[in-house]
């Protein structure tokens, strides 16, 4: 009898390891798995920096960094905060970082608001393409992350109806920064936001040391953190100097192959719901459709 419960117990635990490794994805809503998630990254020794809710306070010592040690970063701008801080946004352009749409006013897209009222969700990222369209090159792709990663399928039926937001990448997620993990007194992955709120505040190096774990482990990946904290900026100065030393490079989302399925084809103005993922259609361009792949345990 305790053959069989040892038995049982190891087959449960093995399926749970399978899980995790199958979906690498949040856990605490349905929407979320809607947001691309799978940029092929991990082992390749890249790492494509970006940088959410700017530009703000950390943003200009960020890019000082950043011209230091001539590495090129995705910042995903709020329109509020371009409106505020046009030389900052003019800086990110202009020493060669690409700039990508954040939204508006940084709201949670999946709530009922934007499903019955699609004319807000489409104010949302027309006002923020606006105001960064005067800087993007027009052979650039546009690329979009969506606030908290909050997403409802209904959102790519409504944003593909608009000839110029249907060219958007995206909701584009992110392989490091989800959360703080600590395992027995070591920083396993940390979310720069996090560490400086109320209930942690955490070190610039405690910070740092968790970002580099993280990274370390996938020996690559898209990195979120918040150019609008000074304290991202320390950490920064903290976490290049050890990546760099270890032998990684830097991409832009530009960069990234895996993200090419996801290209817009001019003339290809039909969207089609029936497709339930990108990687298994036969066409480019429904850059907003529910795109997670299917995974095979």
């Amino acid at each position: 009898m305790n053959i069989i419960k040892i038995l049982v117990l190891i087959c449960f635990l093995g399926l749970r390891v399978l899980a995790f490794k199958g979906f690498n994805s949040f856990q605490s809503t349905e929407f979320q798995q809607y947001n691309i998630e799978y940029f092929s990254l991990d082992k390749t020794y890249n790492i494509a920096l970006t940088f959410d809710d700017g530009p703000g306070k950390g943003t200009e010592k960020i890019l000082n960094l950043l011209k230091k040690y001539n590495i090129k970063a995705t910042f995903f701008v709020l329109g509020s905060q371009v409106k505020t801080h046009a030389h900052l946004t003019n800086r990110i352009v202009s020493e060669g970082h690409l700039l990508a749409n954040h939204s508006y006013t940084h709201p949670q897209l999946a709530k009922n608001t934007y499903r019955l009222h699609p004319e807000l969700l489409i104010q949302e990222l027309q006002k923020t393409h606006a105001l960064i369209k005067p800087y993007l090159d027009h052979k650039n792709d546009y690329y979009f992350r969506a606030p908290y990663a909050s997403w409802f399928e209904a959102n790519a039926k409504i944003l593909n109806q608009d000839p110029e937001l249907r060219k958007y990448i995206g909701p584009i997620c992110w392989d490091v920064g989800r959360k703080i993990e600590i395992y027995e007194d070591q920083f396993i992955d940390a979310a720069d936001w996090e560490c400086w709120d109320k209930n942690h505040r955490f070190t610039p190096k405690e910070c740092a040391s968790g970002y580099f774990n993280a990274l370390d482990n996938l020996k690559g990946g898209v990195a979120l953190m918040h150019d609008i904290h000074l304290k991202t900026a320390d950490m920064l100065e903290i976490l290049l100097p050890e990546l760099i030393q270890q032998g990684y490079s830097f991409v832009t989302l530009e960069q990234i192959q895996e993200l090419k399925k996801y290209e817009y084809e001019t003339g290809d103005l039909i969207y089609q719901p029936q497709v339930d993922s990108i990687e298994n259609s036969q066409y480019k361009g429904r850059c907003l459709l529910k795109n997670k792949p299917k995974i095979q345990l």
